[in-house]
């Protein structure tokens, strides 16, 4: 019963965890998207092969909450089928205390990806860093937003 408890705790934890994150996505300088939930009919953005070819790189960050900094999170991208193109360094080696996090793909990545694919799709994952906590929760992919090219 304890068992039961403890995982609807962890489930309903990381849903609230999952649903609070705001992200911001840049492009150089220029903010493209800022996403504060999870929808993936409008956190949609087109690039066109001259945004691609100018030498800037996409940076994702996201605000970490006081009372989440010891959850690890994994940013991946997917093409349009859902298969796995690429995945962020582990995020265990943010440094505990990091109040901003921020995952940089390079412009040459950047291009090979939606010269190759198209259509790139942002998730990340979350689970507790204990691995006990960690054992208890279902770890579901959160949709941060959607690349294609014009």
């Amino acid at each position: 019963m304890k068992i039961i408890f403890l995982l609807i705790s962890f489930m309903a934890i990381t849903n609230l965890v999952m649903a609070q994150l705001k992200w911001k996505i840049k492009l150089g300088t220029k903010t493209v998207l800022q996403t504060a939930g999870e929808n993936e009919s409008k956190n949609v953005f087109r690039l066109s092969r001259t945004q691609i070819g100018i030498k800037s790189n996409l940076i994702i960050s996201y605000q970490v909450a006081a009372d989440e900094k010891d959850w690890v999170r994994n940013l991946m991208i997917d093409d349009s089928t859902g298969a796995g193109i690429a995945e962020s360094p582990t995020a265990s080696a943010i440094k505990q205390g990091t109040v901003e996090v921020k995952y940089t793909i390079t412009n040459k990545k950047l291009k090979e990806l939606l010269t190759k694919h198209k259509k790139i799709k942002l998730f990340y994952t979350s689970i507790p860093s204990d691995p006990e906590q960690a054992a208890l929760v279902r770890v579901r992919k959160v949709h941060i937003c959607t690349f294609s090219l014009r």
